[in-house]
């Protein structure tokens, strides 16, 4: 599986993820899905909000794209995004999407209420996934 940008030029960029979850067995499968989708990436990895935003601590590390469990111990994916937007951190320029295995119309339905998240998808990754992130960093310029 390899999915390519229409930018050859830019196609070397490295972006750089931050996997936001507490499953070792998901955090695993969704970094081979990125490593095999050809992306040139870069992958950080915290097992819940508060491990996430110690990781984001210093202002200049923006990741482009964050990849968000909602229920995690210690902090969950909701918590984490009332912080992060309220401290105003890399909230322009990069894109969350809610990566998780829950399927319930009321978590959806808080998520959409969440204008910095791009998209909610239902664990595992998929190419169809990757390819909607690939097209909103393009949109960006990114890729």
């Amino acid at each position: 599986m390899t999915v390519t940008s229409n930018n050859v030029e830019n196609e070397m960029a490295i972006l750089d993820f931050l996997i936001v979850d507490d499953s070792d067995p998901f955090v695993k499968l969704t970094k081979r899905t990125l490593h095999k989708s050809g992306l040139a990436c870069t992958i950080k990895e915290a097992p819940n909000g508060k491990s996430a935003l110690d990781l984001l601590a210093d202002k200049g590390a923006c990741p482009d794209v964050i990849l968000l469990d909602m229920n995690m111990p210690v902090m969950n994916g909701f918590e984490f995004l009332d912080q992060y937007i309220g401290e105003g951190r890399c909230t322009h320029t990069t894109l969350i999407y809610m990566l998780t295995s829950s399927v319930m119309e009321q978590d959806k339905m808080r998520a959409k209420g969440y204008p910095q998240i791009k998209a909610y998808f239902e664990k595992p990754l998929t190419v169809h996934n990757i390819e909607q992130i690939i097209a909103d960093l393009a949109a960006r310029g990114r890729v």
